[in-house]
């Protein structure tokens, strides 16, 4: 992943010096509408940053099945799609940016289920979030190539869990068991960096919904 890490950033980097060789014979104009691609790190849910331990389990599983008695132990996490994320921004100025963003995540989730203190079985659920925010962006440092900024995005978040395997057929039935439900969503961007003018990439670093670090590229048109 480093790795992958490191060769999308200088990527981004190469194509967005041809850029600025090429748009400089073009135009000085910043384009006003910007289309962004990135990938994320842990996103904060109303469970908190990958918190999905099981305490937690034990207590969503009490509002699924309030009918019986679910106990929950040794519960892994691993990511089955890293963040992702495409964001479109519109420069009301050189400073001031607004548009809206739509990121998808998706975590599995393996553990020991019991119901009414019966026996122990294995099973695995899928967690995926859907999230749509207004993005508002404030740039206090605007150079031709570099620029320096902060963020605020709001929206909603959709929670969706799936089971997808368990080890017992008598509970093959949890199997066609969704759960759906809507939070409210939002992003802070603490600092974010952006390279180049017409196509270039970016950095931001933040807290929310929509990952701790995301990393892109980005076009202008």
């Amino acid at each position: 992943m480093k790795k992958f890490t490191v060769l999308l950033l200088l990527i981004a980097i190469a194509i967005s010096v041809n850029a600025q060789e090429s748009s400089s014979k073009v135009s000085g104009n910043e384009p006003q509408w910007k289309s962004y691609f990135s990938f994320g790190s842990a996103i904060l849910t109303r469970q908190g940053f990958r918190d999905f331990g099981d305490t937690f389990w034990r207590e969503e599983f009490k509002n699924l099945y309030p009918e019986n008695e679910l106990y929950v132990k040794n519960v892994s996490s691993s990511s089955n799609i890293p963040l992702l994320e495409l964001k479109y921004k519109y420069f009301i100025n050189n400073n001031i940016a607004a548009g809206l963003r739509v990121s998808y995540v998706s975590y599995k989730h393996d553990g020991d289920l019991n119901f009414d203190n019966g026996t122990d079985f294995k099973a695995s659920w899928n967690v995926n979030y859907f999230t749509g925010m207004a993005d508002f962006n404030v740039y206090y440092l605007n150079r031709e190539v570099i620029k320096l900024y902060a963020g605020l995005s709001a929206g909603v978040s959709q929670y969706s869990l799936k089971y997808t395997d368990v080890s017992d057929p008598q509970y093959n039935s949890l199997l066609d068991k969704t759960d759906n439900r809507l939070y409210f969503a939002y992003e802070v961007v603490a600092f974010g960096i952006s390279f180049g003018k017409q196509i270039g990439g970016f950095v931001e670093m933040g807290y929310g919904y929509a990952g701790m670090v995301n990393f892109g590229i980005y076009a202008g048109f």
